[in-house]
């Protein structure tokens, strides 16, 4: 069962987006390979949908697989992350709440 809802928050998260944060200071960060600029002020929004569907971290990301979250006795995989509830200290307190109610 902690699997299919583990699947639900990936497949489908609740909102495409996070809330938007706004950065405090210039700042240059890497990805890929590239560096980006992102000037002090910058209003930057999380793509919930998007890291939750990256074809790098999840195969066949669109399809519907509860078992992406068993290893291979059946038993929960230890190493789970989500974005769904957005992440790092401005996680949503709802988690457990949401987590239980499904």
């Amino acid at each position: 069962m902690e699997a299919i809802v583990r699947e639900t928050h990936r497949w489908r998260p609740v909102a495409r987006f996070g809330i938007p944060h706004q950065s405090i200071a210039n700042d240059v960060i890497e990805y890929q390979g590239q560096e980006y600029f992102i000037p002090e002020g910058s209003i930057m929004f999380s793509v919930t949908w998007a890291i939750e569907h990256d074809q790098s971290q999840f195969e066949d990301y669109d399809r519907f697989m509860p078992e992406r979250f068993l290893d291979r006795n059946g038993n929960l995989k230890s190493n789970y992350g989500t974005s769904a509830f957005g992440f790092s200290r401005r996680a949503c307190p709802g988690v457990p709440f949401s987590e239980r109610t499904l």
